[in-house]
């Protein structure tokens, strides 16, 4: 017999210090789930705003008056018997200091720390949007030389967050390696885009080409890893959000010289799409920092290039 699963409306807020640490709560013993780590909120009571919800939660749950927020994201999760509709909120002014109101375990720590402990499925969709940066490198194609782990290196220096390693041919895994570690120094993220991914390779990602995107019909890898996707019309797209990508690269949005005989979206067509997707959207395609504000004005997460970024 079906069973129709319940469809429930829960907020959570991204509560941050001077540190840039972020507020967890663990689920104490007598809720579902208990044990896990998660982000303070609950649920929307009926004919309850989500705004009038987060203030509410966040106040009963950790004291805190909220004084400006805004969405960040909404996540559609399946659990057994019930369907979570998450709208996570960036807390971005609030008046007093978070604690453990209703008895629960708290703590504050960096987004990097966030991978020591035990959390909710949802959190890590929450981690990788509220950690994505506005612009991320592609390495050049040229891996016979020491140009790209010196390339990389100096991006790393000024202050990149995402390297995408791109390759058209196998890379060894002690190249990988090299290059995976030079970004850990630099509290960086590596994503592979390499041809025979085995999805066991020392990063923090893969970036699926388009071609490789349209032939899998879910998310090929756990979701403690970022996911990436190139796309180059709304149907590839909508395809990388449905498998539950965490990014998407949209391209070319203009001409480029790696690409001059093939047909541009324009911004026009980008913006288009954007329009029409929920999971962050990277332009790619004759890019650089210059164009940022144009970028984000339509939407998009960033930017991301080999040249000129």
């Amino acid at each position: 017999m079906n069973h129709i699963s319940k469809s429930i409306e829960v907020v959570v807020g991204v509560i941050r210090n001077i540190n840039q640490e972020i507020f967890i709560t663990k689920r104490q013993k007598n809720q579902f789930m208990s044990g896990y780590w998660e982000l303070p909120g609950g649920k929307v009571e009926n004919d309850e705003s989500h705004s009038s919800a987060i203030n509410r939660e966040l106040f009963e749950e950790t004291g805190v008056n909220v004084e400006n927020h805004h969405l960040i994201q909404t996540i559609h999760h399946q659990y057994p018997q019930k369907i979570i509709k998450l709208s996570v909120y960036s807390i971005e002014k609030y008046a007093g200091i978070p604690s453990g109101i209703e008895g629960q375990e708290f703590c504050w720590c960096s987004i990097e720390q966030l991978k020591d402990y035990k959390l909710l499925p949802t959190m890590w969709k929450i981690i990788h949007r509220i950690s994505l940066p506005n612009s991320y490198w592609i390495t050049p194609d040229e891996h016979e030389s020491d140009l790209v782990i010196n390339q990389c290196s100096q991006h790393l220096r000024d202050g990149f967050k995402i390297i995408q390693l791109r390759s058209k041919s196998y890379l060894e895994n002690t190249y990988i390696e090299k290059i995976y570690q030079l970004c850990q120094l630099n509290q960086a993220k590596l994503i592979l885009n390499t041809p025979n991914k085995t999805f066991n390779e020392p990063c923090d990602g893969w970036h699926l080409t388009s071609n490789e995107l349209m032939a899998i019909k879910e998310r090929p890898f756990d979701e403690n890893k970022l996911f990436g996707a190139s796309v180059h019309c709304l149907n590839e797209a909508k395809h990388a959000e449905q498998i539950s990508a965490d990014y998407i690269s949209l391209s070319p949005i203009n001409e480029t010289l790696s690409h001059p005989n093939t047909q541009s979206l324009g911004w026009n067509n980008a913006s288009k799409i954007i329009n029409q997707c929920k999971t962050p959207i990277f332009l790619l395609g004759g890019m650089n920092e210059d164009l940022m504000d144009r970028a984000l004005s339509i939407g998009a997460q960033g930017v991301a290039g080999i040249r000129t970024i």
